[in-house]
């Protein structure tokens, strides 16, 4: 016999014990370094090795690129995995579906980008957002350096884009740490 019936706010109870709803990117993708073949030799200065790549190691590093530049625009990386700062959306799955399938291809593996509902704890979200802030911070600074010694124009344009991509995304996550703040 049903007595009766409560409806339970699960997010709601979530968030007074002080957790969030989160989207993680979880994946492991197969790199160019997959199918390399290491053959020692030997020198006057030592034992080293040759490295031979596959034939598309090209490919799988640009794909791999593309997959972090990507990442890194709409996600902050914790211990965790990658946690999206908004909801995915279906450009997200396109992207992902895209880089996924081809290296799938190129390996012959089945390997998957998967996006994972979590809550984690508001308090351990801030403190790897502020620390992937401030990786992020020096990176930016690193560039700047390498922006003031480069005497060739091409380089410092290629330089000044990546500085300012910086600056968006450090401003985006300030914004989003802001956001656990309240």
């Amino acid at each position: 016999m049903l007595v009766g019936v409560v409806a339970v706010d699960a997010e709601g109870f979530m968030r007074r014990l002080g957790f969030r709803r989160v989207y993680l990117v979880v994946f492991d993708l197969p790199t160019e370094y997959s199918g390399m073949e290491l053959k020692p030799v030997k020198s006057e200065k030592g034992l080293g090795f040759l490295t031979f790549f596959r034939e598309n190691y090209l490919e799988f590093a640009r794909l791999r690129a593309r997959f972090y530049y990507y990442l890194r625009g709409v996600a902050y990386r914790t211990t965790a995995g990658w946690v999206l700062v908004s909801e995915p959306d279906e450009k997200l799955h396109k992207v992902f579906g895209e880089v996924v399938k081809r290296l799938n291809e190129l390996s012959g593996n089945s390997r998957s980008i998967d996006i994972v509902e979590a809550f984690l704890p508001v308090t351990y979200l801030r403190d790897q957002l502020a620390h992937y802030i401030s990786e992020l911070e020096r990176a930016r600074e690193r560039l700047i350096r390498r922006f003031r010694e480069t005497e060739d124009y091409d380089k410092a344009v290629n330089i000044a884009k990546k500085i300012n991509r910086f600056a968006r995304l450090i401003d985006r996550l300030r914004a989003e740490l802001e956001n656990l703040n309240r």
